[in-house]
């Protein structure tokens, strides 16, 4: 995706690292919590919501991980400043790329709470979810479709699917 944003090499490694860093709060999450494949109580869901701020802190607390608080903190933010932990409409592009990028794994990828789902929903869901409602910047999600064109494992007409939902926006 940094590639089709058309961020350098630096700047693409930081995100990468962003990436592997952005749930480091999750550590701090109750194992019943984190791990549970049910849903969530409103309950159990305001505690996993705490993974972003104490992520946050915890990056803060190390001088060598403060660069990524970012991430950590402001992967679930909003455009529209309906996000959390902040409610921020200035959202700093790290955790841009990753909130598009976690929300396509989450779909696509098999959970011990949920199935996976197929790869044009996913598609669907997030333009529903992102861009028609204006939760994210939508050149990170057309740099996520073109990466799922091109790196898929997908058919021709899923690619085509997906051609037609960019040629649209």
């Amino acid at each position: 995706m940094c590639n089709k944003l058309n961020y350098d090499e630096k700047q693409t490694k930081f995100f990468i690292q962003c990436a592997y860093l952005h749930d480091i709060g999750k550590i701090f999450i109750p194992p019943e919590i984190l791990q549970k494949k049910r849903k969530l109580t409103d309950e159990e869901y305001t505690v996993m919501k705490t993974h972003t701020t104490q992520g946050g802190e915890f990056c803060e607390s190390i001088p060598s991980l403060k660069r990524y608080f970012n991430a950590a903190c402001h992967h679930h933010e909003n455009e529209d400043g309906s996000g959390y932990p902040k409610g921020i409409r200035n959202i700093p592009i790290e955790a841009e790329i990753i909130k598009v990028a976690d929300m396509y794994d989450a779909l696509v990828s098999k959970r011990q709470y949920k199935e996976e789902i197929k790869i044009t929903k996913a598609v669907d869901i997030l333009k529903e979810a992102l861009i028609d409602r204006g939760l994210v910047n939508k050149d990170i999600y057309v740099a996520l479709l073109d990466v799922v064109i091109e790196n898929e494992n997908i058919t021709e007409e899923e690619k085509d699917y997906i051609k037609r939902i960019k040629t649209s926006m």
